[in-house]
């Protein structure tokens, strides 16, 4: 009897001799691979801070939709989802599924104040959830191409190797690069898709209706998160139901559509999250289609997307996008090795487009076989294996395969290519990986070469290449995620900028160096950094070319007071509600006041005062955090208040503004402020300062 003739009975599993102890060393070779690959992640999740609540922008959307829940209502308000608000019938929508809010709603449930901050321990949660997904996964893969096999050695190897890639060598790293809403959607939507194909292999197995309530939850948490990928969960639960019903053509109508694995049940199961993902579009834009790209905020002020849209009839899908969409996911040199830290790196932005095709956004993208060839390689063994035909309940991988293909393809046909759509392909690839291992041991059971003195040089290459692949994977994929996080990424931290450009000067070749005086060239050789005057400020070329999102490729790493940057302490206990205070006064600039004001309950709000309209944030709680950080920066041209990691808020500066007279609390009596602001220990931060990275450059 095999496994796949005990999947029918629970009670026939007894006659398959299933060695618990050799499943069990193989677990926890995973976990400790696992282990060493969170470590990898949370490195990057925290960009090496001690915190699990750092502020990302466009990090509360998730928190924002929590809150409209609790209210009983689906709309947002359009000035907390800014450029991503879709107005349908007056209200304001976000177009991701809710399934990260719900998660969020005990917490918000309770207090807003963390809005914004949860985005790192929900990644962390998701992240949990594939590995716990994708160990299963493994198992059933062993359960099935070798059910009493003894655990050797390799298969201890390639099980760590599992676990540290998936956490640390693989798409989750770079996604961990920023806790903002599309990257928590995306790593959400992988790990439900994952949890959904280990839940129905689990069900194959042994059916029950707990397994299927696993089944039916998976689907419907990927489904809600994302809805691409979250597809494939869909389509797999379908052709199992197809399966199903033809491998029991002999059996009465009644027993092939009923229990547990029924194909009724099955689709069922596979339809809820469908209809629930219809009908949510319904409510929120009158269409269970897609949403209407035109009625988005950012397409009404985008010169770029309009013209997108009109060249492809008002949709970002269509077949005439897949050819260059395949071109940049699938051509092996689509990684840019350097000789600067962290020595790998994403190729310019923007090209190539195959044909005339107008895109959204072509955006820095590593292809599928550079940065994940290790699970390439793995998954194309465990393609080749089930294409064959070999072992037990090939059906069942094949249905599942197949509905991991289908979620895969939905980013083909969609005029945006970004790095972070590659966690779609993630649960085809760890799936196929996990069978292919087995697949591979299975070979070797067969041939008995485990312990054969002759192969010993056979067993040193295939160690050397694993060691070789992983590294590489880890490497690849955690340098990727650093130099997205530190420098690519819209609003990049000066202080993460800073310390990727110090572990350049130590670490491999030191970038290139300019000084100038007066302002920046209008562009500069990748990686380069420039110096303005003597230290006034410092900054490094990415590249990025200016648009909507970015003014300048000229990304700020140090500013010190000549080039508009103050840090202040501020206790907003000492500030009276309701008044505004000015922080910093630029007389020679417009003028330009940047101020605060705090609420009756306490919270803050900046703004800034004297440039084209009035710019005021929304209202942020401190949590304790009382260190102000004002940029008016007159060579990028931006105002930004920052209270410790979060931006309060931002607008343009026009570049060559004179901010050489900066008067801190004081708004040299313009009215509508208070005169003075008790603010203590201002100091003139970065580029000025003797212990500068500027200045160590300047040394060296």
């Amino acid at each position: 009897m095999t496994v796949a003739d005990a999947a029918w009975d629970d009670e026939s599993l007894d006659a398959v001799a299933i060695p618990e102890e050799d499943e069990q060393r193989l677990i926890r070779a995973f976990r400790i691979g696992a282990a060493v690959g969170l470590v990898v992640f949370l490195v990057v999740l925290t960009g090496a801070r001690t915190t699990l609540l750092g502020w990302a922008p466009s990090g509360d959307f998730y928190d924002a939709q929590a809150e409209s829940l609790l209210d009983g209502r689906l709309d947002i308000d359009a000035d907390r989802l800014g450029i991503e608000a879709f107005t349908h019938d007056g209200r304001a929508y976000m177009y991701q599924p809710p399934f990260p809010a719900i998660l969020r709603l005990p917490i918000t449930a309770v207090s807003d104040a963390f809005a914004g901050r949860l985005g790192q321990l929900s990644m962390l949660a998701a992240a949990l959830v594939a590995l716990s997904a994708t160990r299963r996964i493994l198992i059933e893969a062993r359960r099935a191409l070798r059910p009493t096999s003894a655990t050797t050695r390799l298969e201890l190897g390639l099980g760590f190797a599992c676990g540290l890639v998936v956490a640390g060598g693989s798409v989750p790293v770079f996604l961990a690069s920023r806790a903002w809403v599309y990257h928590e959607a995306a790593l959400w939507g992988m790990a439900w898709t994952l949890a959904a194909f280990a839940a129905l292999l689990r069900l194959r197995r042994s059916p029950s209706w707990g397994a299927t309530a696993l089944v039916g939850g998976a689907s419907l948490g990927a489904v809600g998160s994302r809805t691409s990928v979250g597809a494939g969960a869909c389509a797999a639960i379908g052709l199992l139901a197809l399966l199903v019903l033809f491998e029991r053509r002999d059996e009465p109508w009644r027993a092939r559509l009923s229990g547990p694995m029924g194909t009724a049940t099955l689709l069922g199961v596979a339809a809820i999250p469908a209809v629930a993902h219809m009908g949510l579009n319904v409510l929120k834009f009158g269409s269970p289609g897609n949403p209407p790209w035109a009625e988005q905020a950012f397409s009404k002020i985008s010169p770029g997307r309009q013209a997108m849209l009109d060249a492809n009839d008002g949709s970002l899908f269509g077949p005439q996008f897949s050819p260059t969409t395949l071109l940049h996911y699938l051509r092996p040199d689509g990684l840019d090795v350097t000789t600067v830290f962290p020595f790998v790196d994403f190729e310019a932005p923007g090209g190539p487009i195959v044909g005339d095709v107008v895109f959204d956004l072509v955006d820095r993208t590593a292809s599928i076989p550079a940065s994940l060839t290790v699970l390439v390689v793995g998954a194309l063994v465990g393609a080749w294996t089930l294409l064959r035909r070999r072992g037990n309940d090939v059906g069942t991988w094949l249905c599942i395969a197949a509905g991991g293909l289908a979620g895969s393809l939905t980013i083909v046909p969609f005029g945006y290519v970004a790095h972070r759509y590659l966690a779609d392909v993630m649960p085809l690839l760890v799936l196929l990986t996990a069978y292919g291992i087995h697949a591979l041991l299975a070979d070797l059971d067969r041939r008995d070469l485990a312990d054969d003195p002759r192969r010993r040089p056979v067993r040193v290459v295939a160690w050397t290449g694993l060691v070789v692949l992983t590294a590489a994977a880890v490497w690849i994929n955690s340098g990727l995620a650093t130099v997205y996080q530190r420098l690519y990424v819209p609003t990049a931290d000066p202080d993460l900028v800073a310390g990727l450009i110090d572990a350049r000067t130590t670490v491999g070749s030191p970038p290139t160096t300019i000084r100038v005086e007066g302002g920046l060239p209008e562009r500069g050789g990748k990686g380069t950094v420039a110096i303005v005057g003597d230290c006034e400020a410092l900054y490094v070329w990415d590249g990025t070319p200016a648009g909507e999102f970015r003014r300048d490729a000229w990304v700020p790493v140090e500013r010190a007071r000549a080039a508009g940057h103050v840090t202040a302490r501020l206790d907003p206990g000492d500030l009276r509600p309701g008044v505004r205070y000015p922080v910093v006064y630029a007389p020679n600039a417009g003028p330009v006041i940047a101020w605060i004001e705090v609420a009756e309950d306490g919270r803050v709000v900046a703004g800034l005062s004297g440039l084209e309209g009035e710019r005021m944030g929304r209202p942020v709680a401190p949590l304790g955090r009382d260190d102000l950080d004002i940029v008016l920066d007159p060579y990028v041209g931006e105002a930004v208040v920052r209270l410790a990691d979060q931006i309060l808020v931002s607008a343009p500066l026009p570049r060559g503004a004179d901010v050489t007279d900066l008067r801190v609390g004081s708004s040299g009596g313009v009215a509508g402020f208070e005169g003075t602001t008790p603010i203590g220990d201002v100091s003139d931060r970065g580029g000025g300062a003797s212990d500068s990275l500027c200045r160590s450059l300047l040394d060296s």
